[in-house]
């Protein structure tokens, strides 16, 4: 009876050795397991983290007319606005408008006849003005931030133009078409950027064309 206990402390002591081995390793397994997940969960947040989405920033345009600024009277000699260090003024008597630019920029603009100053996202400058000698049409010109200018173009005085972003549509026509019938206007759309007015579509072709023809009408 004594040696078959002792077999039998000697088995049970074989299984205990093995049953530890065995949570030891049942251990080890569920620990590297652990890590493997931690470490996607580490890569998974990290590809999140670095991942940007770039969107699409709306410039901000303003626009001064001249009827807010002197409430259409002469002379008139007021503050436009003020864009970092620069300050923009209007003179204006009966004969002559002017932009005033002071400060970061010394600079006059002569015009017969100021309109409106339109400034979009404080890179571009768009003023409009009428000349004496083109009642038809009014004049639209482009300037950088240190206002030199781009581009300027006539537009048709009867029907207004529009803004979207840095897009600009407009219209025009041959001063010989009739101008009381839309058949007869040409829409333009134009892309506003450092290299001037770039046309993206047009009815006619490019608004610097001569001999802008009007709209056939056949007649029975």
């Amino acid at each position: 009876m004594i040696i078959i206990r002792e077999k039998e402390s000697g088995y049970g002591l074989v299984i205990a050795i093995l049953l530890i081995i065995i949570m030891v390793l049942i251990s080890y397994i569920a620990y590297n397991k652990g890590l493997d997940k931690n470490k996607k969960k580490d890569l998974i947040t990290t590809k999140v983290e670095t991942t940007t989405t770039n969107l699409k920033t709306t410039p901000i345009s303003r626009e001064y007319t001249y009827n807010n600024i002197c409430d259409d009277v002469l002379p008139c000699s007021k503050e436009i606005t003020t864009i970092d260090d620069l300050i923009i003024r209007l003179e204006s008597n009966e004969n002559k408008h002017k932009i005033i630019l002071t400060g970061l920029i010394e600079k006059n603009i002569e015009l017969e006849q100021f309109i409106s100053l339109r400034i979009i996202d404080n890179k571009f400058f768009i003023i409009k003005s009428l000349e004496k000698d083109k009642k038809e049409s009014h004049i639209l010109t482009l300037y950088d931030d240190k206002f030199n200018k781009l581009d300027l173009l006539d537009m048709n005085i009867y029907k207004p133009e529009s803004y979207d972003n840095l897009n600009l549509i407009y219209y025009t026509y041959n001063i010989e078409c009739p101008d009381n019938q839309d058949e007869y206007f040409i829409k333009e759309t134009a892309i506003i950027s450092e290299n001037g007015f770039e046309i993206t579509s047009s009815n006619k072709g490019p608004i610097k064309t001569d001999g802008i023809i009007c709209k056939k009408i056949t007649t029975n």
